[in-house]
């Protein structure tokens, strides 16, 4: 068995991944929660009509106590309202959120040296495992319609490989791939994963020197998840 490994971050950094999880699209009912835990009293997430929009939208109640009047957010709203809440909230609170909203364990780490308090995370992503499924090149945009680092720029020139450059855009700047060599066009798949005819899984060709984008995947065993990654998986 794996023995799992931890990682420590600041509260700041905490705050900021809690928030890119809870900011995408159809979490009402997670803010909601999360909401309550950090504001206290009752958050409660309900769709909505809005007339004159004529479009049903999905918000969030929220009643500090019993006898207070409740009062409703929409969803641009979250972002201010989960920022104030998350400033305000103690470490142990925000590490009580980490843990809810990241499904992994954390707890509050003062480390030597430190000014501020920071939360130790126990990630498990040692008990990831990519089952060569090609769930993330397939299926995930931001796998072919990319921008790859300088790093990953500057280590293809050293190793010689004009056969990856060749499908990446650097006259902007930006060294978007994957770009058509020819055509100039974006690729609508990635270039360079390839699936075995014998076991009908699939590889990355370039695997020893791929992004650094594409290496880091996933992020978080949330991000597994959202992304539909088989990885976590038995």
């Amino acid at each position: 068995m794996n023995q799992a490994k931890s990682r420590l971050i600041t509260c700041a950094q905490a705050k900021r991944e809690i928030l890119s999880n809870l900011l995408r699209p159809g979490q009402c009912d997670e803010v909601a929660a999360v909401y309550e835990v950090l504001a206290g009293g009752i958050a409660q997430a309900e769709t909505i009509r809005v007339p004159h929009l004529r479009l049903n939208t999905c918000g969030m109640w929220h009643q500090c106590h019993k006898h207070a009047e409740k009062e409703f957010y929409p969803p641009s709203q979250f972002e201010a309202l989960l920022t104030e809440a998350l400033d305000s909230a103690d470490p142990e609170k925000i590490v009580q959120v980490y843990m809810q909203v990241m499904w992994v364990n954390a707890y509050p780490d003062a480390t030597a040296g430190q000014s501020s308090q920071g939360v130790r995370v126990e990630d498990e992503m040692e008990r990831f495992q990519c089952k060569q499924c090609g769930n993330c090149c397939l299926g995930l945009q931001d796998a072919y319609d990319t921008i790859v680092l300088p790093a990953d720029i500057e280590r293809w020139r050293e190793q010689g490989r004009g056969d990856i450059l060749a499908y990446v855009d650097q006259r902007s700047g930006l060294n978007r791939a994957w770009i058509h060599p020819r055509t100039g066009d974006v690729l609508q798949s990635c270039p360079w994963l390839k699936k075995q005819e014998t076991t009908q899984k699939y590889e990355c060709s370039i695997h020893a020197t791929k992004p650094k984008h594409c290496a880091d995947y996933p992020h978080t065993k949330r991000h597994a998840f959202n992304t539909g990654c088989s990885g976590f998986k038995a």
